[in-house]
């Protein structure tokens, strides 16, 4: 492959999102926005002339343009294989919007058609590049607090711009919950926990509907792991909320938002281990609640015995507003992936893989919970 100095990118579906995406990646050295195209001639007209590029209105032409090296899909999940698929067979590396795919099947055959054709092909799972991820993702390797034991993770989202005739609500189109939106957590605890299994889901149906608007799953990792994931699609835009708690064998993490700007730490640990949280958390507010000496420090758990010598509280704030956070994390998955480009010994955060393995998790929780949950809610 040419190493180039900067890589055309072309983005495929120009919505708030699609255009939060382009902004971000015009501020980017390697990075040039090429052509927008979308089947709303208006919306696509719109960001063209905002970022001063081409705008076209069919895939076909956005994927023929010799100047567009990357195609960014940020069209509904029911049209991600097809237009990937395509993408792909035209040469174009691809980033693709949650899900890869809305079926197993057909995500298992975009990771083919990527190797195959020596393209890039992964998913936008922004939450890999994120301070706090990384941060609990550190102390969760460290051991500094024991092994985890158990994992949840509950998503309260908004409703209020999704009305019933939004295609969210039709899984023909969105894939379901699960595979239009879990895919992210079944991704992020996968990246914390090791590989995990679906070992449980059930879905309601709000009344007097067909809409699937809250759905629930365990899934098992690594060492006997076990995490729940609740997502609810019921709330007024301002009360929309998401919360982490992870529990270990000595304490309980929380990070709040689904994409979360800090995270608070209670915990039992020795000297050596306060002082290893402190450098995983550069800057944390750390207060001993209590301090242990003598017989004190003795404590058992799970059929272990070990020495503390203190309880602790930690908070930590790892950046600025949502937004900005949110907006780095685009532009550093972008860079991880531009960097493959350039090198193709460069190992990135994200993988084709990754996206395949969210999809078969969630694929996995809608089939189990379609199994128990008919004609629930009604």
């Amino acid at each position: 492959m040419n190493r180039k100095r900067t890589w055309g990118l072309g983005l495929l579906g120009c919505g708030s999102f699609g255009a939060f995406c382009l902004e971000t990646y015009s501020r980017l050295a390697d990075l040039r926005p090429a052509a927008v195209a979308d089947a709303f001639p208006a919306a696509a007209d719109r960001l063209a002339e905002r970022f001063g590029v081409p705008a076209v209105y069919a895939a076909a032409d956005l994927f023929a343009r010799d100047d567009v090296d990357i195609v960014h899909i940020a069209t509904p999940p029911q049209s991600h294989y097809p237009l990937a698929l395509a993408a792909l067979r035209a040469g174009k590396h691809v980033l693709c919007e949650k899900p890869l795919a809305t079926r197993l099947d057909h995500a298992e055959a975009l990771v083919a058609e990527a190797s195959r054709q020596g393209r890039i092909c992964p998913v936008n799972f922004v939450l890999r590049y994120n301070p706090v991820t990384d941060a609990v993702k550190a102390i969760v390797d460290s051991g500094l607090i024991g092994r985890p034991i158990h994992g949840s993770f509950e998503n309260f989202a908004q409703d209020e711009s999704l009305g019933p005739d939004h295609w969210f609500w039709d899984r023909a189109l969105s894939g379901g919950i699960f595979i239009e939106h879990a895919v992210h957590f079944f991704d992020l605890y996968a990246h914390w926990f090791g590989p995990g299994r679906v070992v449980a889901a059930h879905a309601e149906t709000r009344t007097g509907s067909a809409a699937q608007d809250r759905v629930m799953c365990i899934t098992r990792h690594d060492e006997g792991v076990t995490v729940h994931q609740y997502h609810g699609f019921d709330q007024p835009e301002r009360l929309d909320r998401q919360n982490h708690h992870l529990l270990f064998e000595r304490g309980d993490l929380y990070a709040d938002g689904w994409i979360p700007r800090s995270l608070a730490l209670h915990a039992i640990v020795d000297d050596d281990q306060a002082a290893g949280l402190r450098r995983l958390c550069p800057g944390a507010d750390v207060e001993v609640l209590e301090r242990y000496a003598g017989r004190d420090r003795r404590c058992r758990g799970r059929w272990q015995e070990y020495a503390v010598t203190q309880r602790i509280r930690l908070a930590w704030d790892g950046g600025p507003d949502k937004d900005t956070l949110y907006r780095r994390g685009v532009a550093d998955l972008m860079r991880d992936q531009v960097a493959r480009l350039a090198d193709p010994g460069h190992l990135r955060r994200v993988t084709e893989a990754d996206g395949r393995d969210a999809v078969a998790a969630a694929v996995t929780a809608a089939a189990m919970a379609a199994d128990g949950s008919a004609g629930s809610g009604q």
